[in-house]
């Protein structure tokens, strides 16, 4: 045996080996250092470190049978024995040794003190399974609010976004539960994918004071995701972590990353591990979800069906996996927001799909704001109320829920609730379309601000963020402030960006309907066309003064839907457009009686209000104002809580004024509204509680004035020559097509 290791040292055999193992790790890093720079597959570097290792017995005997002279390589047997020759080889072999590591220890620190800090997608270590810290945490814990951006999709074939979008939402999810911690919601987030903005804009943009970004890369069943912190206030890294694993191992990833960033912040951890992904699934129906995750948020119909669709198909997949159910319900729920489909005829589906998913997992938020949706009604508003509370408690930085617990608030009276959390929204999710449209709208309703809410919708249209619900905002916006021409401009571009929402169309006949009947019609028709569900509205027939088929339409709702509060609302005001008085009274009645709750508060609410609004005034047409006083005052006692929404303060001063005949103080309400309050006007030229007012001189004139800017807006329609305007089949059709 001593002969055997004098025979390898005296022929080098130790120094090539020492050499090669050098010189295979030098590569093994110049390849962990290349391969997600130019997006080669993580399986490369495993593929390279079985070639050398396979490659150590070649070389071996290689160096055993032939040797390195200044002549050349030679066999072993072809050279001299002399002791200082062999020195000599071995000397050049020590060079090349200390060289070899020389450079090593180069690339070491290339790696760990510069690459590191600089990208994390060059952060990586060949070989990692279990993600190595590299970076020191956070040594004052004084981090408060971070930003967690999408993933970026370094995939040969960059069809990944959806699963970077989806450990950016786990993350979020975990990170929103953690007691302390601001975190900013997704859609402002993830505004940033694709642009080139620098950490100190994010956080001054979000207002955080840290963001969180990586990269995915995703290569057969091979899979590497790179995170890194960062602070914004001078772009220092709190730490970089590497995950390479199979793919099939996405969903212990995404946990095990979020719980890396809980345990950086100096607040509490989280009591449990709430996080979506602990609900297992397949790979390719998680996939589905989020893809589907990104595309209702978008809000129009094309987005909505084909959310849908791959629900479906999800569960079909899966009938067991929680998420997929609960985002098929939230997709349902905004389908029927957004004037797609019926709430009355997809209830029992949502309902059903959010017991599904709340019977598999107990603490999923989404369900529970899905059926807070299925709830919301005057006789069911304090069931959605403690559905959307729960949802938010579960994952507080869902604005879409703490915009519709604010709408039920309103509804309930609760008006300094409600505007905090439309407040709490705007500040979590600055960058979010429909949460600006909220903060808008309060600024405009609620503020009386109306020329800082146009200005916040213009912000937005430039911001380019889901220009549809941006121009349908302004659109509203300009409507309700009495530019009716530029109102009519702005729902123009929506109907471009989407004709497949009636929205527009509505709004455009009902501009029509005062000045331009035969125009207007042909608008609704087209709707009817595109949208068969609004044939079940009533307003489709009350704009045309179609009151006898508005009536028959209300009687029909009430039938098909004895329980629905909306459609004794629309039935009332049809007997009142056909001044069947006696009938109107007894529908307000009934409708007060089948939604009132034993024991429950004497405070008005706002079904209640609006109902009381329509008795008392069908009582004085009768002659009956003595019966009238507790249905004035109930209203009078919700607009009293609501003061601060200028809609409703106007009616009851109209109301008011109508109601004791004080013509003069309905005139100067009239000549403040058609001031500060047109959009309001619109109403009044239809709507038969003015009509015995709109008989006197005074007010008669305010009406006649109103009526001109209505017919410069009708011209505006006419004089926009697009035959796609004319046939907005068209452009549903090209929007299909694209």
């Amino acid at each position: 045996m001593s002969s055997l290791f004098a025979k390898l040292k005296q022929r080098n055999v130790f120094r090539v080996a020492a050499a090669y193992a050098v010189l295979s790790w030098i590569l093994l890093q110049i390849a962990d250092l290349l391969t997600p720079a130019l997006h080669l597959p993580p399986s490369l570097i495993t593929i390279l470190a079985v070639i050398l290792l396979l490659g150590l017995i070649p070389a071996l005997i290689f160096s055993w049978v032939y040797e390195l002279t200044p002549d050349g390589l030679k066999k072993e047997s072809a050279i001299s024995d002399d002791p200082a020759f062999k020195q000599q080889t071995g000397a050049k072999l020590n060079v090349a040794v200390i060289v070899m590591l020389a450079i090593a220890i180069g690339l070491l620190a290339l790696d760990r003190l510069v690459l590191r800090t600089q990208t994390p997608i060059l952060a990586s270590k060949a070989g990692s399974t279990l993600g190595q810290s590299v970076l020191a945490q956070s040594d004052d814990g004084t981090i408060n609010s971070i930003a967690v951006l999408p993933f970026s999709d370094f995939s040969a074939g960059g069809d990944q976004a959806h699963m970077g979008d989806g450990i950016a939402d786990t993350i979020l999810h975990m990170l929103s539960q953690v007691e302390g911690l601001r975190v900013a919601a997704r859609t402002s987030s993830f505004s940033f994918r694709g642009d080139d903005v620098d950490v100190a804009t994010i956080g001054q943009q979000l207002n955080v004071e840290s963001v969180l970004e990586g990269s995915i890369q995703v290569a057969g069943d091979q899979l590497r995701i790179i995170a890194q912190l960062v602070r914004t206030s001078d772009q220092s890294h709190v730490w970089s972590k590497t995950f390479d694993r199979p793919a099939s191992d996405i969903f212990a990833i995404q946990d095990e990353i979020a719980n890396a960033v809980v345990q950086s912040f100096a607040v509490a951890s989280v009591s449990s591990s709430p996080a979506m992904a602990s609900a297992r699934t397949d790979p390719e129906v998680y996939a589905k979800v989020l893809r589907a995750r990104n595309l209702w948020p978008k809000r129009t119909r094309k987005d909505i069906d084909e959310a849908i669709a791959i629900l479906n198909q999800a569960i079909d997949r899966d009938p067991a996996y929680a998420a997929a159910r609960s985002e098929l319900a939230t997709a349902l729920v905004f389908s029927t927001i957004y004037g797609i489909s019926d709430m009355e005829m997809l209830r029992p589906k949502i309902r059903e799909h959010v017991e599904i998913a709340l019977q598999l997992d107990q603490n999923n938020a989404t369900a529970y704001a899905a059926r807070g949706h299925t709830w919301r009604s005057p006789q069911e508003n304090e069931r959605a109320r403690a559905d959307y509370l729960r949802a938010l408690e579960l994952n507080p930085s869902d604005v879409n829920v703490m915009s519709w617990l604010a709408g039920v608030n309103f509804e309930l009276g609760f008006v300094e609730e409600a505007m905090a959390l439309l407040q709490r929204a705007y500040e979590t999710d600055p960058l979010n379309t429909f949460v600006r449209g909220q903060h808008a709208f309060t600024l405009a309703f609620s503020q009386n601000k109306p020329h800082e809410a146009i200005k916040v919708a213009e912000e937005t249209i430039e911001l380019g963020i889901n220009p549809a619900r941006a121009w349908n905002d302004l659109s509203a916006l300009y409507m309700f402030g009495g530019r009716f021409g530029d109102s009519v401009r702005a729902t123009f571009e929506l109907v471009k960006l989407s004709p497949d929402s009636p929205q527009p169309y509505s709004r455009l006949w009902s501009v029509l309907t005062v000045s331009d009947s035969e125009l207007a019609d042909r608008w609704r028709q087209q709707a009817f066309e595109l949208f068969p569900h609004l044939r079940q509205e009533t307003d489709s027939y009350i704009d045309f003064e179609e009151y006898e088929t508005a009536l028959e339409v209300a009687l029909q709702n009430v039938r098909d839907n004895d329980r629905s509060a909306g459609a004794y609302q629309d039935l009332i005001e049809a007997y009142e457009y056909l001044e069947r008085y006696d009938d109107a009274v007894t529908a307000g009645m009934q409708a007060l009686q089948l939604f009132q709750k034993p024991g429950e508060s004497e405070d008005v609410n706002e079904f209640e209000a609006g109902v009381s609004f329509g008795i008392a005034f069908a009582l004085k047409m009768l002659g009956r104002k003595d019966e009238a006083v507790p249905y004035v005052d109930a209203f009078q006692s919700f607009a009293a809580k609501m003061q601060s929404s200028q809609g409703l303060s106007s009616f009851n001063d109209l109301l008011s004024s109508l109601y004791d005949e004080d013509w003069g103080a309905m005139t100067s309400q009239l000549e403040a509204m058609q001031i500060g309050r047109p959009i309001l006007m619109l109403f009044l030229t239809k709507h038969p509680y003015w009509q015995e007012a709109a008989r006197q001189p005074g007010i008669r004139a305010r009406m006649d004035d109103f009526q001109l800017v209505l017919d410069d807006a009708a011209e505006v329609i006419r004089n926009i020559d697009d035959p796609a305007f004319r046939n907005p089949s068209l452009l549903v059709a090209d929007s299909i097509e694209k």
